[in-house]
């Protein structure tokens, strides 16, 4: 009897143990899909393969290049328009037929308009065509063996390239451009050339098994039901590189300067005549953080006010079509506002992409902020990763004692864990008001950015913000400026970048500064005898202290005066200005097309349908020859290169990690954005030690059923 219940134990025991071995197998899997979603798929190590090399998997010898020689960025400045050129050359050193994929960044207000491929003396010259239209080009050209190249817009800063029916030691070369406009605030220009990307966080449940697309992504991350597309969005990256790229800039600025910096490079500038050459003092920048350049204009040559023009003829209607990129400075003073309080809410991410230095500056960026607090403010601190925790119930009086509790909260703040950012938006943007109820709410809100569900979040932003207005503050080598800026934009506040640990206090003392002086507010512009006028963005923001009014204007006539008003310190402002069209600035028309394609996308997604305005931006792509959600580039070689008894291998990218993360590495491993690499093993010994015990139990069961049997037959 006593061994029937020692069997009983042991069943019991048995079954206990193997369920909580599959409770555990279960838990795994979402967080492996959800929080990390990671493909593994191993075939060595990435570590010395550079940002931007095509890799081959070898069974034998484990990754190998398809090298990427170098990279080069040749921008050209005039006035407030930057035309760029990148050129990437890759060679294919594998005995087999490739087709490479790669996903790279560009600026977030980008409007790519070229793309050639050069294979030998061959030149092929991209065209513009809708989506679906160009993938199936593509697919065809693969089928029938010819060279082709598709370039897909990801998200406004990020883009796939994939080319297609690479031979055996075959040379590439792959040059695109772009169009841009250059970032002007507080009398400093700057313009920001992104080198690499910071892993984006996954959100949501896996839907891998939906994964039916002729031209599937090879990021390392599954689709998911919050991220339809992280599949494409998630490249490889490493740490260690050996690839670089070479930067020549051509600065046209029609004054002198009184400064010109780079201050994550070093540079050398020449002047010949009135044009500024900036290039690299060394042969080649590693590419493991963004490329900044700023400069000042001599203290009485600063721009007020400037009117850059175009004009572009319709093929189809041969009409005329005028635009404009109209820069204003707003009025200025040197005091900050007399009057109501304020209830300043901080919020800092520490998720694993903020492992490393970035961590330490968003820290610091607290800590400098804390100092700005006075008697008459409330304040609170939040914190996001997987989950939101914030310091106070609810906002507290500026007090010493308050103050030196955040203090002692911020600098013990670690980096680990997923980038859930709705709780932290949720809780920053609809926290219970103060006593104070005339108190206007400023939000700090410090990131990366590195999410891939910025739709969604944008808006969260747009709904929740109401009376509050929010500030982001970009830390870290290569944040995701898209995201930070449309966040700004939709929260009716300001961004600020920060590239490093030294700028910390400059830059938020500075957006500060910003913040607590008299905005321009209900700011109108009239074009007086333009026609039928349409200008991006329809509805103009505040301007805060320092900042432009920007405005990208296409009118059917050309205006002889442009006339801004608003409201500042409580009076009517107003100011003229006379435009020059003796000079056409090429590009301006492209650069009103993007912001067009942008203001509809937003709409989109504040009606929550992405495809809302699908028509109107695939028109004004094709029109405007632009690279969008919905137009691709395509090029395709009309040789023949591929029988079809030779194979094609498709293979993807590796970007670098940051410089600085310490963020684990998504083509090797888990990476600590979300439950990290050393959850993972905890969770894989304890998986492996449960299995174990179950095979023990097993064994010490099957020996107590045979002894038990032994009894019975003696008996």
């Amino acid at each position: 009897m006593s061994s029937t219940n020692n069997w009983d134990r042991t069943s019991v025991v048995e079954l206990v143990v193997s369920a909580l071995f599959v409770g555990v197998l279960l838990v795994l899997a979402p967080m492996s899909y959800a929080e990390t979603s990671f493909e593994q798929e191993s075939h060595g190590s990435l570590k010395d393969f550079g940002s931007g090399a095509l890799v081959v998997a070898d069974s034998v010898v484990g990754y190998r290049a398809l090298l990427r020689l170098d990279a080069e960025f040749d921008l050209v400045v005039s006035g407030m328009v930057v035309q760029a050129t990148v050129k990437q050359v890759f060679v294919n050193n594998t005995e087999q037929w490739l087709e490479g994929q790669y996903v790279f960044p560009l600026p977030s207000d980008s409007a790519v308009n070229g793309l050639t491929i050069r294979l030998g003396e061959r030149l092929i010259r991209g065209e513009i065509k809708e989506k679906e239209i160009a993938r199936k080009m593509f697919v065809k050209a693969r089928n029938d063996g010819k060279v082709a190249t598709l370039v897909e817009q990801q998200r406004p800063n990020l883009f796939t390239n994939r080319v297609t029916n690479i031979a055996p030691g075959e040379r590439i070369e792959v040059t695109l451009t772009y169009l841009q406009t250059l970032t002007y605030d507080s009398g400093e220009f700057s313009l920001r050339i992104p080198m690499t990307l910071t892993p984006r966080y996954i959100p949501g449940k896996s839907n891998a098994s939906h994964r039916t697309s002729t031209l599937q992504g090879q990021g390392w991350a599954f689709n998911t039901d919050q991220v339809s597309d992280a599949n494409d969005i998630t490249p490889q990256q490493q740490n260690e590189v050996k690839h670089k790229a070479s930067v020549h800039i051509a600065l046209s600025s029609g004054f002198d300067l009184a400064e010109i910096q780079a201050p994550f490079h070093d540079v050398h500038t020449d002047r010949v005549g009135g044009v500024y050459h900036v290039r690299l003092k060394q042969p080649g920048a590693v590419m493991n953080r963004d490329f900044v350049l700023r400069w000042r204009p001599v203290l009485d040559e600063a721009p007020v006010a400037a009117f850059f023009t175009e004009s572009v003829v319709d093929d189809v209607s041969a009409n005329i079509e005028h635009h404009g990129l109209l820069m204003m400075m707003p009025p200025s003073t040197t005091y900050p506002i007399q009057g109501l309080p304020r209830e300043l809410i901080l919020v800092i991410d520490t998720s694993g992409s903020m492992a490393g230095t970035s961590i330490e500056q968003a820290k610091q960026a607290l800590l400098v902020a804390l100092e700005r607090l006075t008697d008459r403010d409330t304040f609170n601190v939040i914190e996001f990763n997987s989950t939101t925790h914030q310091l106070f119930e609810t906002s507290v009086v500026a007090n010493a004692q308050n103050i030196l509790a955040a203090r002692r909260y911020v600098k013990g703040l670690d980096a680990n864990g997923g980038t859930e950012m709705k709780g932290a938006l949720n809780a920053a943007l609809s926290l219970h008001p103060t006593h104070e109820m005339s108190a206007v709410r400023q939000v700090v809100f410090i990131t990366d950015g590195s999410v891939g569900n910025e739709a969604a979040l944008l808006n969260l932003i747009a709904t929740q913000v109401k009376g509050s207005r929010l500030f982001t503050v970009a830390i870290g080598a290569a944040p995701n400026g898209y995201f930070m800026k449309k966040a700004a934009q939709y929260g009716k506040g300001t961004y600020t970048f920060i590239g490093d640990t030294f700028e910390v206090r400059k830059s938020i003392t500075a957006l500060f500064e910003k913040i607590e002086k008299p905005m321009l507010t209900n700011v109108k512009v009239k074009f007086h005898n333009s026609g039928v006028t349409e200008f991006y963005p329809g509805n103009i923001p505040d301007l805060y202290d320092g900042e432009p009014l920007l405005l990208f204007v296409q009118m059917a006539e050309k205006t002889d005066t442009i006339t801004v008003s608003g409201e500042f310190e409580g009076r009517y402002w107003e100011r003229d200005i006379i435009p020059n069209w003796s000079f056409d600035h090429p590009g301006i028309g492209a650069l009103w097309g993007r912001q067009k394609i942008q203001a509809l996308m937003d709409e989109s997604v504040q009606q929550g349908n992405r495809d809302y305005h699908r028509k109107e931006i695939v028109d004004l792509g094709l029109f405007y020859k632009l690279v969008s959600r919905y137009t691709s580039f395509i090029a395709v070689d009309a040789t023949v290169m591929r029988n079809n008894l030779d194979t094609l291998a498709v293979h993807a990218i590796a970007n670098n990690l940051p410089q600085g993360s310490r963020q684990g590495i998504p083509s090797v491993g888990y990476p600590k954005t979300a439950l990290g690499i050393n959850g993972i093993l905890f969770m894989g010994a304890l998986s492996l030690f449960l299995g174990v015990l179950v095979l023990c139990l097993k064994q010490d069961s099957r020996i107590v059923r045979i002894k038990y049997a032994v009894r019975r037959e003696n008996y």
